[in-house]
């Protein structure tokens, strides 16, 4: 008779109880990554002297499919020696990115592939000009981190590596061979996912 009493007393603690907030959905998921499989996203970055966007295509939970086109495009001149310069640069790359989960908002990653890259140089000065096209390969490694704003806005930034082999054809008939290694390509990058 006594622990019913003593349960009627607790009647409106239980009531009570009934109107409080659920605890946040995030603590009642088990720990597993947000994405999908069969999950789109863009990718895209700014850096020093380079931009690029690029399209995840996710095959797992935490595996994605990248690919990305970069390049840039500038134009110099010296009015007072009669020269312009312009160049253009461009990259298509192709690679697989791997996700890690830190946190519920936060993931880092790595991707590493390939790219194919096209250069042109062309120079005029008076009447004289001198245009310089290359073509080459290479192959790519980045480590990056994401900041989920929401689940489909990430914010973040990248470190890249990169070793190119260019083979270039200046007119009218020279040639030269170039291997390029970049260490230091650190971009703010940001992802869009639905």
């Amino acid at each position: 008779m006594r622990s019913l009493r003593f349960l009627a007393s607790l009647s409106p603690l239980f009531s009570l109880a009934a109107f409080l907030p659920a605890p946040p959905l995030a603590a009642q998921v088990p720990d597993s990554v947000l994405f999908h499989p069969g999950q789109w996203g863009v990718d895209f970055r700014i850096g020093s002297g380079f931009a690029g966007a690029g399209a995840l295509h996710f095959t797992s939970p935490t595996h994605a499919t990248f690919l990305d086109l970069s390049g840039g495009y500038n134009h110099t001149s010296n009015t007072a020696a009669a020269l312009r310069i312009s160049n253009l640069t461009g990259a298509l790359s192709l690679g697989r990115r791997a996700y890690h989960r830190v946190d519920p908002h936060i993931y880092r990653w790595t991707t590493a592939g390939f790219t194919f890259v096209y250069n042109r140089q062309s120079s005029t000065q008076d009447t004289v000009r001198q245009t310089t096209r290359g073509v080459g390969a290479g192959v790519f490694v980045n480590v990056g981190g994401t900041w989920l704003v929401t689940p489909h806005l990430g914010l973040g930034a990248q470190w890249q590596a990169d070793l190119t082999y260019t083979h270039n054809r200046t007119s009218p008939r020279t040639t030269s061979d170039i291997v390029t290694v970049g260490l230091a390509r650190v971009a703010l990058t940001g992802q869009f996912y639905f």
